[in-house]
């Protein structure tokens, strides 16, 4: 988000942390975690992504073979 300055929400994270009493060992497994479970938030996002693009493919060419069958006319297969 354009209004959210990265930086500025780092150094007050990391002074929460500071606060808390937490180590520096344990402030860094703290952000090892946010960014593995951010990578894994992305990954299934992209993988949810290709899976409706790939139903939506399917799908426009089921609907475009049903309207050529209807319709006498011949499509490709494009490698289906």
């Amino acid at each position: 988000m354009e209004s959210i300055d990265d930086n500025e929400e780092l150094e007050f994270t990391d002074a929460a942390f500071d606060t808390l009493g937490f180590s520096l060992g344990e402030k860094q497994n703290a952000y090892k975690i946010t960014a593995a479970i951010m990578h894994l938030v992305i990954k299934t996002l992209r993988l949810k992504q290709r899976k409706l693009q790939n139903l939506a493919d399917k799908a426009i060419y089921f609907n475009s073979s049903r309207i050529c069958e209807t319709h006498s006319c011949l499509i490709t297969s494009r490698g289906r």
